[in-house]
């Protein structure tokens, strides 16, 4: 099924998904409880934290300025002590975000209000991604921040006193958008953020959920300078439904089996994924069942063995669904029929250009594909190829072309699929209990 070489996989096909599962904690909303229980005063708990590559830049970066944080490996639990933002110190060294962009764009929206001097690098992926985006509202708070050319990382951060703006963001963006939240509960007066699009909102959520001076209604969010964060909150993340996006994938081509996926976020911004599967054609059934972390969790049943159509993916839809493009191209190509995928600009901006990775790959094996400018059009036949693939560096790429080799006539090699560890260290046992000939 799946042989892990050092630098390659090796995968044959199955035909059946089925049993129970559990996606692991949301990257998301890891990252946020940590940066909210350290801008906190006093000791706060997260359940059910996700230890990865990218929620670990975190810490360690949280760590260089003070921060105490111990992380449970046996029950994934992350204690932290602080005394609050305004006591961070000025770290000694730099600060390597990795592979993450949510820890470089969040904390440089947070250290940008103390005076210190912050200096943030990254892997050789992170350093080409822009930054510019959020040096310009942070500028305009009064924040200096030095970059490379053209708003590439490294970036260098003299923080200070900030003033609340109004800002109008052109891209739809959680991650923008959270840097200038975080920034606003610290400068004086209330920064007022109109959004452009339905992008994540964890940030607005769980500030809600802690009592801070958040106020959200039609596209508008303002946030008031509030310093004085009380900490001593506990925090129980849900299931990533980003994560759990490729078993829904593998359960919809799969020709039998059915699969209970439990203890899911459901945030309707995190699964308009599942509204385009059922537009395919797949048989998904979902039950809420309560809140954690100011967000609605519960479970997903997936039926497998349904025969799928072309569907479309329209622009304004594609915030709610950004990291799920991948392996939702990956079911295009299982499908009949044509499949078309509007305004995928912001895929040429992650950890590799994505449009142009999917695509490639998609032709590898023999699948029908044309990007036009943003826009990518599949024409699938219902079965793929196997082949040589590439991850291109990019853990969502090497995930999504995971699961098409499972179900390619004939058995594929992917390259290069180390990354997966930035969002996903179990993913492969985790495949594993759920596949089978």
């Amino acid at each position: 099924m799946i042989e892990i070489k050092k630098d390659r996989l090796i995968i044959k096909p199955v035909s059946k998904v089925e049993g129970f599962y559990e996606p692991p904690p949301d990257k998301s909303i890891s990252h946020r409880a940590v940066i909210l229980s350290a801008i906190s005063k006093g000791k706060s708990i997260v359940e059910n934290f996700l230890i990865s590559r990218d929620t670990m830049a975190t810490v360690e970066c949280l760590k260089a300025v003070g921060v105490e944080v111990s992380i449970d490996n046996a029950s994934n639990r992350a204690t932290i002590i602080s005394k609050g933002a305004r006591n961070f110190s000025e770290p000694e060294c730099i600060l390597d975000a990795k592979n993450s962009a949510t820890t470089m764009r969040l904390l440089t929206g947070l250290f940008s209000s103390l005076p210190h001097l912050f200096v943030f690098t990254g892997d050789k992926y992170l350093v080409r991604r822009p930054m510019k985006r959020i040096i310009e509202p942070l500028t305009l708070m009064g924040s200096f921040i030095m970059s490379r050319s053209g708003g590439y990382p490294p970036l260098c951060i003299k923080g200070g006193k900030l003033r609340a703006i109004e800002y109008k963001m052109e891209i739809p963006s959680a991650q923008v958008k959270s840097s200038i939240i975080l920034a606003g509960i610290f400068a004086e007066g209330k920064t007022v953020i109109y959004e452009n699009g339905n992008s994540r909102d964890h940030t607005e959520n769980m500030l809600k959920e802690i009592g801070s001076q958040i106020r959200v209604e039609d596209g508008l969010i303002e946030v008031s300078g509030d310093a004085n964060i009380k900490g001593d909150f506990r925090f129980e993340v849900p299931g990533d439904p980003s994560s759990a996006a490729f078993m829904v994938a593998a359960s919809v081509i799969a020709k039998s089996g059915e699969l209970a996926i439990v203890n899911v976020n459901l945030n309707p911004r995190r699964t308009g994924f599942v509204e385009a599967l059922k537009r395919a054609g797949a048989d998904i059934q979902v039950n809420k069942k309560g809140m954690k972390c100011g967000e609605p969790f519960g479970d997903i049943l997936v039926r497998s063995g349904r025969n799928l159509k072309g569907f479309k993916i329209l622009k304004e839809e594609v915030p709610t669904l950004i990291d799920e493009i991948p392996v939702l191209a990956v079911v295009a190509a299982f499908a009949e029929g044509e499949s078309y995928f509007e305004g995928l600009s912001e895929l040429r901006v992650k950890e590799t250009d994505r449009l142009n990775a999917v695509a490639e790959n998609l032709r590898k094996m023999k699948v029908k594909v044309e990007v036009k400018n943003d826009d990518l059009l599949i024409e699938g036949k219902g079965f793929v190829e196997g082949s040589t693939l590439d991850s291109f560096g990019d853990h969502r790429i090497a995930m999504a072309f995971t699961i098409a080799s499972l179900f390619a006539h004939g058995q594929s090699v992917l390259l290069n699929p180390d990354c997966i560890d930035v969002s996903y260290p179990s993913f492969f046992d985790d495949i594993r209990k759920i596949v089978s000939q």
